[in-house]
């Protein structure tokens, strides 16, 4: 599942068969607040029998601006939260997550939403949730461990933004 401010992605996948079992994207046309997005889930999982169905495994996707990749050689927990004032305002009550990538070299410090993974906890139980960039840049780091020389850059566009990831050297 990935939640966006503007839109919301369905992607069930059969691992025996597998192939996509389910699928539904949704785009809204401005974009929403937390509030408003989970309006639009509770719609959704009200409308769709598939979704009320229990699933194996669960992960959801948080796709927003309130993230921040740090090397993890200058990441430290008790500041997490510091690492996202320079991008964005931090509320007292706003819970801050933080994805290491598999390859050790990077944090991402990220705002998930809380009332919408409450939702998901409340549907399923436990459940894994991440940033999309988490997964992308985990994936990017592992095609360019090898890299010694030049630059690449990814960009990842969807509706209403992009996220951007330069690599120098690995």
């Amino acid at each position: 599942i990935q939640v966006r401010l503007n839109g919301l992605s369905f992607c069930a996948l059969s691992q025996e068969e597998k192939r996509i079992v389910f699928f539904k994207d949704l785009l809204f046309p401005r974009k929403l607040n937390p509030q408003q997005v989970l309006q639009q889930i509770e719609k959704i999982y009200d409308e769709e029998a598939f979704l009320k169905e229990q699933q194996a495994e669960v992960m959801v996707l948080f796709s927003n601006e309130v993230y921040s990749l740090v090397q993890k050689a200058y990441f430290k927990d008790e500041h997490a939260s510091e690492y996202l004032k320079y991008n964005t305002r931090i509320l007292e009550t706003d819970y801050v997550a933080q994805d290491e990538l598999a390859e050790g070299k990077m944090v991402n410090v990220y705002i998930p939403y809380t009332n919408i993974n409450n939702f998901f906890f409340d549907r399923y139980g436990e459940f894994e949730y991440r940033h999309t960039v988490s997964v992308l840049a985990e994936e990017f780091l592992i095609q360019n461990r090898f890299q010694t020389e030049g630059t690449r850059v990814y960009l990842n566009c969807f509706p209403g933004g992009y996220d951007l990831l330069v690599f120098q050297k690995g």
